[in-house]
C-alpha cells in the first residue's frame, strides 16, 4: 500500500496528548452514527464573528457521502488527500455536532458546540473524527481552551480518536501534486479494457518497474501511453499498486504491486 500515505492520518493527533479531563458533564451528538450516511448534509460550522471563509467550493470527491464542501484552500486540499488514501473507505463533512462543556470562572461549566470538519471511516472500520487547521491557529488561547475538551469528550463518552491536521500534514510535496494528478487522471477512469491490460502486463514484469516500462509493453492498440498512464492511477487508487510520491510523477516513476481489489 502507499507507504507515504500510511503518515498522512496518524495514529496520534500532532500535538503531544494531553492528560484526560477530570470530571465534567457528558457530552451528546447531534447524531448517534455521526452523520457518516449517504446524502448526509454539512451543519455548518460556528464562528468567533459569525463570518465564514472567502475560500468556500465543492469539491469533485470519489468518496464522500454527502455534499464534499470545503470552507478553506487547506480543507479543499485534505479532500484530495482522502480521496487519493486507499485505506480511507468513505468520509463526510460537518455531519455532526458535539455538544460538550468547558469550565468558567465561576466553577461550574459553559455549554458549547463543536462541528468537525470531517468524519472518516477507514476499511479497518476505525472512524476518525478530524479538524483541518492552519498551524497558526492551533496555538491561539481560543482554540487550546477547547481543543482538549473536544478531544477528551469524543474519546471518553463514544471511544473515538479525535485528530488535529495542519498544512505540515497536507502540503507535503510533491506527494500533493502528486495525489492532485493521480486523483485527474484515475478518480474516474473507466477504461476497463486499459486497467486490465495494465494488470496483465504487470504480471509479466519483474517487482520493481517504473510507469514506462508499463506502458512499452502493455498490450493496447490506440493511445497506449495516455491510456496506461490513467490506468495506473486508477490502480494506485485502489491500493493495487503503490508508486514513489517521494519526486513528481514522470514515466521513471517506481512502480511496486499492492494488494488485490476487494
Amino acid at each position: 500500500m502507499f507507504s507515504s500515505t500510511m503518515k498522512m492520518l496518524p495514529k496520534t493527533n500532532e500535538h503531544a496528548a494531553l492528560p484526560g479531563m477530570a470530571g465534567g458533564l457528558p457530552s451528546s451528538l447531534s447524531h448517534a452514527d455521526l452523520g457518516l450516511f449517504p446524502g448526509t448534509k454539512p451543519m455548518g460550522k460556528r464562528t468567533r464573528r459569525g463570518l465564514t471563509s472567502s475560500f468556500t467550493g465543492v469539491f469533485a470527491s470519489t468518496k464522500c457521502l454527502g455534499l464534499p464542501r470545503f470552507e478553506s484552500l487547506l480543507e479543499r486540499d485534505f479532500h484530495t488527500l482522502l480521496c487519493c488514501d486507499p485505506r480511507v473507505a468513505c468520509y463526510a463533512v460537518q455531519s455532526h455536532q458535539l455538544t460538550y462543556f468547558t469550565p468558567n470562572r465561576t466553577g461550574t461549566w459553559t455549554e458549547r458546540l463543536y462541528t468537525p470538519d470531517f468524519i472518516v471511516r477507514l476499511t479497518s472500520g476505525q472512524t476518525l473524527i478530524i479538524e483541518v487547521k492552519a498551524e497558526a491557529f492551533t496555538t491561539s488561547s481560543y482554540w487550546c481552551s477547547r481543543e482538549p475538551y473536544i478531544r477528551n469528550a469524543y474519546a471518553r463518552d463514544y471511544a473515538l480518536q479525535f485528530v488535529l491536521i495542519t498544512e505540515r500534514r497536507i502540503r507535503v510535496q510533491p506527494r500533493l501534486s502528486n495525489f492532485q494528478k493521480m486523483l485527474r487522471y484515475g478518480g474516474r477512469y473507466d477504461d476497463r479494457s486499459a486497467v486490465q491490460a495494465v494488470s496483465d502486463a504487470l504480471a509479466r514484469l519483474p517487482q520493481a518497474v517504473c510507469i514506462g516500462d508499463i506502458c512499452d509493453v502493455v498490450r493496447l492498440r490506440q493511445n497506449r501511453t495516455a491510456r496506461a498512464y490513467a490506468a495506473i492511477m486508477s490502480l494506485a487508487l485502489r491500493g493495487r499498486v503503490c508508486l514513489d510520491l517521494e519526486s513528481p510523477f514522470s514515466l521513471t516513476t517506481a512502480v511496486t504491486r499492492g494488494g488485490e481489489d476487494e
